[in-house]
């Protein structure tokens, strides 16, 4: 037999043995491929069911989505917090304004204490020239 016809044997005999180890690996993937599938469809069907109990919690049976009302929540809260700001400067203008008014009624204490002061002793030099004069009157002077 020569070289050639022992190629061709060979590649016969392998060809058969290659199509019998394909039909082989072939009915073995789809052996796996249902052993799979049996095994994955419970693991699904628990996906499924836990992903529609956190779309439910998402949803809420709203007819707006969680992720917008959360965005519009943030929007109204920096709304607010600007708002708060402005609050804050304006409290801090009336406190300001206070504490001037209370410069000024402080200032207008001291006036009237100053104005007491002068009154007391214009009182006394009023005493005094009353106590003269009676005294120039009794006396004849």
């Amino acid at each position: 037999m020569t070289l050639v016809q022992q190629a061709t044997e060979a590649v016969q005999t392998s060809g058969g043995l290659l199509g019998a180890l394909g039909t082989l690996l072939g009915t073995a993937a789809v052996v796996a491929l249902g052993l799979a599938a049996k095994w994955l469809k419970p693991k699904l069907d628990e996906l499924l069911g836990k992903t529609e109990k956190v779309r439910e919690h998402v949803q809420n049976n709203h007819k707006t989505n969680l992720r917008h009302d959360v965005d519009d929540l943030g929007t109204k809260l920096d709304e607010l917090l600007a708002g708060m700001s402005e609050v804050r400067r304006d409290i801090g203008g009336l406190r300001e304004e206070n504490r001037q008014r209370d410069r000024e009624i402080e200032g207008v204490r001291e006036d009237v204490r100053e104005t007491r002061r002068e009154a007391t002793v214009t009182n006394r030099r009023v005493r005094d020239l009353d106590d003269r004069l009676t005294e120039h009157i009794d006396t004849g002077d």
